[in-house]
């Protein structure tokens, strides 16, 4: 019994030597084919003067991860990324169908990229004047196109310190193949010969364009730390020109008369007013039955909704904290 248990012992080690040494030279050869696939992509969309990455390692389940990642911005200053990892990635032939990104110890230096310009805008100048001399958190994004339901899902979310959080989430319907295929075969010429081409491009695809309805349209966001930064500025009993500028895309005549019923029209308002001071979360959720075209009658320069207002009304939206 004492042999056998030994052979048994033996047996199980040579077995977890074997799946080991089976493993790494999967994860080696998945390493290969992924840099070769990446670093492909990158030479042929002239991408190389643009992004950069130190190392990366790849799973033969299908995800791929870059550290070191840096990403030039035309101030000059680099969008650094500590982790980029790339999964659930899905392609019908050269096609992109699916894929999730996710980034970890983001760093977006205002600051430096502030220096670097003759005259900031306006977001990075208020940014830096409430303290932020660089951006750091996670981001993460999805997308995917099922080609049996003609519907496209994009989501997102993200948690950048000191300032907030986000969620979304939308989906379009009606995007069928033969629109996908046109606007695939396209792009490579518009990137290359610019805006002639990217009118070209949606000139082909006008028409199925404008059949494109929406199904969900959700998104979460939380301003508590902005909202805490904000407060500590000693002249905050002044009304920012931010919080103004939500105040009046939510004005309650506006909403009764893009065909809100008053009653709701008073809630909605009231919910943003309660947000505006003391921050926090703040939803808008489309509430549809059915998808919602996008266009009337077809006519792509004549939209289903032109305001917020018109929007949430369209799509039944509820807004809540």
């Amino acid at each position: 019994m004492a042999a056998q248990k030994n052979k048994a012992l033996i047996t199980a080690g040579v077995a977890l030597i074997v799946i080991g040494a089976g493993w790494m030279f999967a994860k080696h050869q998945a390493t290969a084919i992924a840099k070769d696939r990446i670093d492909g992509f990158l030479i042929r969309n002239n991408l190389t003067a643009q992004v950069s990455y130190q190392d990366l390692s790849a799973s033969p389940f299908g995800s791929a991860t870059l550290s070191g990642v840096k990403l030039a911005s035309s101030s000059g200053s680099a969008v650094s990324i500590g982790s980029l990892e790339i999964s659930d990635v899905e392609m019908k032939g050269d096609q992109l169908r699916a894929v999730r990104i996710s980034a970890e110890k983001a760093e977006v230096p205002l600051l430096a990229m502030a220096r670097q310009q003759r005259n900031p805008d306006k977001v990075l100048r208020e940014a830096i004047g409430l303290g932020y001399t660089s951006l750091t958190g996670s981001v993460d994004a999805s997308l995917r196109y099922d080609e049996q339901k003609a519907a496209i899902a994009f989501e997102t979310s993200g948690d950048i310190r000191d300032l907030g959080t986000w969620r979304a989430k939308l989906r379009v319907t009606n995007l069928d193949a033969a629109t996908i295929n046109t606007l695939y075969a396209q792009s490579n010429n518009a990137a290359q010969l610019g805006g002639l081409a990217l009118l070209g491009v949606m000139g082909q695809a006008g028409e199925a364009l404008t059949r494109l309805s929406l199904a969900e349209a959700d998104v979460a966001i939380d301003n508590s730390g902005l909202f805490k930064r904000a407060n500590e500025i000693t002249d905050h009993d002044m009304p920012s020109e931010g919080a103004a500028e939500v105040a009046s895309a939510f004005d309650e005549r506006e909403l009764v008369r893009a065909g809100m019923a008053p009653s709701e029209a008073a809630i909605t308002r009231n919910t943003v007013d309660n947000w505006l001071r003391k921050g926090g979360s703040l939803r808008v959720a489309s509430n549809l039955g059915q998808p919602l075209p996008l266009f009337r009658g077809g006519n792509i320069f004549a939209p289903s909704f032109d305001s917020l207002p018109g929007f949430l009304v369209a799509t039944k939206s509820r807004i809540s904290n």
